[in-house]
């Protein structure tokens, strides 16, 4: 890619000084990534006992989807709506408890990137947790009663329910099977052998989720392009805020709040298979540019800057905004990767100051970057 390629040395005793400070940059980026993982890696082993009584910006911003959430409350709200209505209809007393359990499980599912997905791994735990349940509850426990017993059953079968739930491949199954397999086994019970309401029970349990499963996948269903879309844009405007903003935000607010975006993207991502790959570089590439932009904008503050490159620098980033807000699919490609090209250029002839090498090198990663992700720095059609 070409944000990767090395820019051309000329030939001759001078050295390409832009070129050379365009790598340090490249390089002093991944070492102050690594460097804040380290911290965090550090914060996790020997975290701090005392809260710090000086103000910091939230690492985190919460990321609102009013469209995901309202589509989300009517999938769960109407599942326990069934749900409920089959209880009334049948009278089933076991249903009960259902109702409770399905809107606990619909509300929680509801929100995940493929709740049909999820839903159905819950249910997969505890469907594998009703035979070890009627062994234990049915057979075991009516021949050996006893708290003593109940507890050497039941121990060997949650320890490596607890290990796959530590698992992240398998918490989901390993937690559904964990709490059903209680909720089957019902520690209340009186230890005797009747089969008749443990059955009743597991199988209103089962219907229940089932229905649940069929209103995500019937109901609303989510189309993972839409939420990838809605998720580019944000980012987007992320970058248009960074240009525009009168505060200039840190840099670690920046990157929590782009990283926390890349984080909800990859699930989206994976259920689109290779078509989102441009969609992950892109959204990495942002980040790139995003640091970019506040050096920019750190170097309008200094000094030592030049007025005229200040104004250049101020006038290319109002002209990125524009693009990132308002070029859409099939419009033709404004001069933002050229106009960042020439400024590098004419800064570097101009002056071969720390600072001025600086601004010239923070212009050509932002122009190789949209050059390498061209769709992606583009507003949606919709």
């Amino acid at each position: 890619s070409k944000a990767r390629e090395a820019p051309p040395v000329p030939a001759g005793p001078d050295e390409d000084k832009v070129g050379t400070l365009t790598r340090l940059a490249i390089a002093a980026d991944f070492a102050e990534a690594l460097k804040q993982v380290m911290r965090g890696l550090d914060a996790l082993r020997s975290p701090v006992s005392r809260p710090s009584r000086d103000r910091r910006q939230p690492a985190l911003v919460v990321h609102r989807d009013y469209h995901a959430a309202w589509r989300n409350a009517v999938r769960a709200g109407l599942a326990t709506l069934l749900v409920a209505a089959f209880w009334l209809t049948t009278k089933w007393s076991e249903t009960a408890g259902t109702v409770i359990l399905v809107a606990v499980v619909s509300s929680l599912f509801a929100s995940r990137p493929d709740p049909v997905q999820s839903a159905w791994g819950f249910f997969t735990g505890t469907l594998l947790a009703l035979p070890f349940a009627f062994l234990v509850g049915q057979i075991a426990l009516p021949a050996w009663p006893g708290f003593g017993w109940f507890a050497l059953f039941v121990v060997p079968i949650m320890v490596p329910a607890a290990l796959g739930m530590a698992n992240p491949r398998h918490v989901g199954v390993a937690t559904a099977f964990a709490i059903n397999f209680l909720a089957f086994l019902s520690p209340h019970q009186q230890m005797v052998y009747d089969p008749g309401p443990f059955l009743a029970g597991s199988a209103s349990i089962l219907v229940g989720i089932l229905i649940a499963i069929g209103v995500f996948i019937v109901v609303l269903p989510a189309d993972p392009w839409v939420t990838v879309d809605r998720i580019s844009q944000a980012m987007r405007e992320d970058l248009a805020r960074l240009c525009l903003h009168e505060r200039i935000p840190r840099r670690s607010a920046f990157e929590s709040l782009a990283y926390d975006r890349i984080n909800q993207l990859m699930p989206q991502l994976q259920r689109t298979g290779r078509r989102g790959d441009p969609i992950l570089g892109g959204s990495i590439a942002v980040v790139t540019v995003g640091l970019e932009v506040l050096r920019l904008r750190s170097a309008q503050l200094n000094s030592l800057v030049p007025r005229e490159t200040m104004e250049s620098v101020g006038n290319f980033l109002r002209g990125l905004a524009r693009e990132l807000l308002f070029r859409r699919p099939g419009e033709p490609q404004t001069a933002t990767v050229a106009v960042a090209r020439q400024y590098a250029a004419s800064i570097a002839e101009r002056s071969d100051r720390p600072e001025m090498l600086q601004i010239a090198a923070s212009l050509r990663i932002i122009a190789a970057a949209m050059e390498d992700h061209p769709d992606f720095f583009m507003k949606n059609k919709a």
